[in-house]
């Protein structure tokens, strides 16, 4: 009598599993392989999904530090001269910076699109220049036109700010000093 309910249920199981149309295309895999197969899912559960989902995880932040390094690398439009296209000071700093202090694979070099092809053509121009100056020995970087300006602030921008933060600094001072008590109890 105790067997009978557990009986039930296996034949009920097992009919799930025969095929219910005798044109089958492809032949459904048997109860005791689904069952085999889902034992071993539930009792590996967290090993073969762990690797996807850490691959998943860290992709963006891959793709950030790829986006930080074309921004830090980009020579912007304040880099060159607005007449002639030319690196200026700060480009030229700027560009030194990169080929010196980045790791050797981390030195393609950005330049900014002009506004027309002959005004991008001419800052290409520059900065290859100016790289083959700085780098004597080795391969020179990729130099690639870049579409975006990075965001950035004028030196006098920046001192503005800063002159203006200090002004509004209140004066340091100490506390007033208090009268101690001597007396003996």
């Amino acid at each position: 009598m105790r067997w009978t309910a557990p009986l039930w249920v296996l034949l009920c199981l097992v009919g799930l599993s025969w095929p219910t149309s005798a044109i089958a295309q492809q032949p459904e895999p048997s109860f005791w392989h689904r069952m085999k197969l889902d034992w071993k899912r539930r009792n590996a559960w967290p090993e073969p999904f762990i690797y996807a989902d850490r691959c998943n995880t860290w992709a963006p932040f891959g793709l950030m530090a790829e986006k930080g390094w074309h921004s830090q690398n980009t020579l912007g439009h304040h880099h060159f001269d607005f007449n002639s296209q030319q690196l200026t000071e700060a480009g030229r700093l700027k560009l030194e910076w990169i080929l010196t202090q980045n790791p050797p694979d981390r030195r393609t070099v950005f330049v900014v699109r002009g506004n027309n092809d002959e005004m991008t053509s001419v800052r290409r121009d520059s900065v290859q220049q100016q790289t083959a100056q700085l780098v004597t020995t080795g391969m020179l970087p990729d130099i690639r036109e870049a579409d975006l300006q990075p965001r950035a602030w004028s030196a006098a921008e920046i001192d503005a700010i800063g002159r203006k933060a200090y002004s509004t600094m209140p004066e340091p001072r100490l506390p007033a000093r208090q009268a101690t008590t001597s007396g003996g109890s």
